[in-house]
């Protein structure tokens, strides 16, 4: 059995993928933020990549292949160190024979336009977004090491990641905000392309990755094969809840996307199954099972207890107010200022108000 270091920024994948690929290889994953433990095939270390703990790693496994995993996934916005934590990465993968380095990268690493000089000699890149840069910075390291440590590198550009609980990625902080009634605000415009690739396509891809050896260092585009628009998915998520209040940010967005990864076919034999746009109503209802269900805020709990018009609340409700009153009646009856005030005539001019407020609401008249 082949083992696998997945590392990086972990906290993006999901148990699906872990599990797709225990299958096959032995998976080892590390990050700074794991808690150390084993789950069959799978052994998590709590360790960063500019530890010694990490570099004894390798010499207690040897690793087929490497996994790690950009910051910029899913629209991110790269993590502390993470530059430096690829460099120890590809050293070590360097110095220990690994067979090949895969990079979970994203497509905005592509969102520029280049300076072209006389001869159409790229001069420059001009990018839209600093993360953008940063995300083109790392595959540009991988492409260092190939070149010059003769290290396989294959980068792969993801666009969104979905799943079935959708908690911390794109999807899942726009299904948070559906659940909680606030506005949604999609980052580009709304005939702009978009695209979601599910955990289990991926696990899919790197799986066939790892089993080829004929391969070769290369970049490719990560794509569903299905075209949708930001539009598109607006009208998707505005059927979950009618009213939903959609705005677009109206980013520059000249990514060259492909319509179909036909190289990861012709090489890997990949296939994408899944259009996520046609599962959205069914993992927006995971969501608020799994992720929402017992996590209501003490605020929500309130406004809900509030809001009840009718059982056994307005007589706990009386009950707390009369009981108020009596309290205030008897620690102010002593005091010269409130000698000759009855405190309990708080409580029936509240009740009062209420049964007054009731007879409205049923029709009646002041």
């Amino acid at each position: 059995m082949k083992d696998i270091l997945v590392t990086g920024y972990n906290r993006i994948i999901k148990e699906i993928l872990w599990s797709d690929l225990a299958k096959d290889f032995r998976v080892i994953a590390a990050d700074r933020e794991l808690p150390r433990r084993n789950d069959g095939n799978v052994r998590f270390y709590s360790i960063s990549p500019e530890e010694e703990a990490f570099r004894q790693l390798f010499d207690v496994y040897s690793f087929s292949a490497i996994f790690f995993i950009s910051g910029y996934v899913d629209g991110g916005e790269g993590f502390y160190g993470e530059m430096n934590d690829l460099e120890k990465v590809l050293l070590e993968a360097a110095h220990a024979h690994v067979d090949k380095v895969v990079i979970l990268s994203s497509i905005e690493s592509m969102n520029y336009v280049p300076a072209i000089g006389t001869g159409g000699i790229e001069l420059d890149r001009n990018f839209y977004q600093a993360a953008s840069l940063r995300a083109d910075q790392l595959e540009e390291m991988c492409r260092f090491f190939s070149k010059t440590m003769s290290l396989k590198t294959i980068i792969l550009r993801l666009p969104y990641l979905t799943n079935s609980c959708n908690d911390g990625n794109f999807l899942g902080k726009l299904f948070r905000n559906i659940y909680e009634n606030k506005k949604l605000l999609l980052p580009y415009r709304e005939n702009d392309r978009v695209d979601f690739i599910s955990q289990e396509d991926l696990a899919e891809l790197l799986r066939r990755i790892v089993e080829e050896d004929e391969d070769e260092s290369g970049s490719y585009f990560v794509s569903s094969g299905y075209r949708h628009t930001y539009g598109d998915l607006a009208a998707v998520l505005s059927s979950l809840s009618p009213g939903l209040r959609i705005l677009y940010e109206n980013k520059a967005d000249v990514i060259p996307r492909e319509d179909y990864p036909f190289e990861l076919r012709k090489i890997y034999g990949w296939i994408p199954k899944e259009d996520v746009m046609e599962q959205t109503a069914w993992l927006y209802e995971l969501f608020c099972k799994k992720v929402m269900k017992g996590k209501r805020s003490l605020r929500d709990w309130l406004e809900k207890l509030l809001n009840r018009q009718e059982g056994i609340f307005k007589y706990v409700e009386l009950l707390v107010v009369f009981l108020f009153a009596e309290l205030l009646n008897h620690y102010l009856g002593v005091n010269v200022y409130f000698r000759f005030v009855d405190i309990r005539l708080f409580f029936y001019c509240y009740h009062g108000h209420n049964l007054w407020n009731a007879d409205r609401a049923a029709g009646g008249t002041a």
